[in-house]
């Protein structure tokens, strides 16, 4: 395979998605975040207005000629960082509930791209281990991202430096869904969760343009719920390119 950009492993993954090798692979992680997709967006929508009125309440002092000034920034402010945590969350979760076929996806693709299947194992097994991947995963990033958005909650009563907390949590949630779409080949291989941290992080610059891109566009109506697939394959891409020959020579 000749080398892809990172900010294109996404639109490489979006293209195969129509592969008939991969299409029943594909349907159900669909499905899925289409509905849990939905669902958020109704529930955030139905109160956002009321999360702004209660920032502009706590935070803004009873002067009507200001919440008349900044009531709108508010709003847009609330809405951006609502639907930016959001998306985050939705991948998350929507990722431990397809974990097992998104699992079986990433096999099939590596099998499409390099024409080798990784070691064979029962159903039952993969499934297993891919939902107690998911958790592996979910213990590495709740309190990380805990920890960070309080954090740059924080930061945002800082006048000036508390500009970069947005920039901060984007670079946290770039990271993040890197290592959430890019585990699946690594776990298929059955390497240690640790490893495949120092592994990405060996080359942090391309693993944040990966997850920079999912987190983007996860931000897209309609398109979102394709992101999670495309994901998948574009982490298989990755793997495949940047990692695969890295475990053959360090296993010779």
């Amino acid at each position: 395979m000749t080398s892809t950009s990172p900010f294109l492993y996404l639109a490489s993954g979006l293209k195969l998605l129509t592969r008939k090798e991969l299409r029943s692979f594909v349907l159900i992680p669909v499905s899925i975040n289409a509905v849990l997709f939905i669902a958020l967006n109704i529930w955030v929508f139905s109160n956002l207005s009321g999360w702004s009125d209660w920032i502009v309440d706590t935070y803004l002092p009873d002067w009507e000629w200001l919440r008349t000034l900044l009531g709108g920034i508010v709003f847009l402010v609330s809405a951006a960082a609502v639907l930016v945590l959001s998306a985050y969350s939705f991948n998350f979760v929507a990722g431990l509930i397809a974990a097992p076929f998104n699992g079986f996806l990433a096999e099939k693709t590596e099998e499409l791209l390099t024409g080798v299947k990784p070691a064979p194992e029962s159903v039952a097994k993969m499934v297993l281990r891919t939902l107690g991947r998911e958790l592996r995963k979910l213990g590495y990033f709740i309190p990380r991202a805990l920890a960070i958005f309080l954090g740059c909650f924080l930061l945002g009563f800082v006048p000036l430096i508390g500009l970069i907390a947005p920039l901060i949590a984007f670079v946290w949630a770039s990271w993040s869904l890197s290592i959430q779409y890019a585990d699946y080949s690594f776990d298929n291989h059955q390497l240690e969760f640790r490893d495949v941290l120092d592994r990405l992080g060996l080359k942090r610059d391309k693993s944040l343009s990966f997850g920079a891109t999912i987190a983007l566009i996860s931000l897209i109506p309609v398109v979102n719920w394709f992101v999670m697939p495309a994901a998948v394959i574009g982490g298989v891409i990755y793997w495949v390119e940047e990692h695969q020959q890295d475990l053959v020579t360090t296993t010779k």
